[in-house]
């Protein structure tokens, strides 16, 4: 991850109305400070582990995918409200690349999807 990169999804947790207190406690960090993070799988409960950040283009399978989930209803009305919700946010983007990012705080994780050629937030998810 670069200090750009860094400076990038900074800026899109401000952008967040009110994100979780760990996640904006997390944005205040610099880059350096991220680096040190434990990996996920190292990290103890209630301890905040080193963020996943990639750039992943939008594939229209994924979308074939959710709206399937939707159609299906299998695992009930909060899951396939979630699948619309991502569906919604991520159909502008087929084919291209999104800037996404995972952040994990035991038992807690929040991820970004960031349009990386304006900076802003395309869709936020909070667990």
């Amino acid at each position: 991850m670069t200090n750009s990169t860094w400076k990038t999804v900074c800026a899109a947790i401000a952008a967040i109305d009110k994100p979780p207190a760990w996640l904006d406690e997390l944005s205040h960090k610099s880059c350096e400070e991220i680096a040190k993070l434990p990996k996920l799988d190292n990290a103890a409960k209630g301890q905040t582990a080193l963020p996943v950040i990639e750039e992943k283009k939008v594939a229209a399978d994924y979308l074939d995918f959710l709206h399937g989930q939707i159609r299906l209803n299998a695992r009930g009305v909060e899951w396939a409200n979630l699948c619309q919700r991502r569906l919604d946010a991520l159909q502008p983007f087929v084919g291209k690349v999104l800037l996404t990012a995972h952040f994990y705080q035991k038992p807690h994780s929040a991820t970004l999807r960031i349009n990386l050629e304006t900076g802003e937030l395309v869709y936020a998810e909070f667990f």
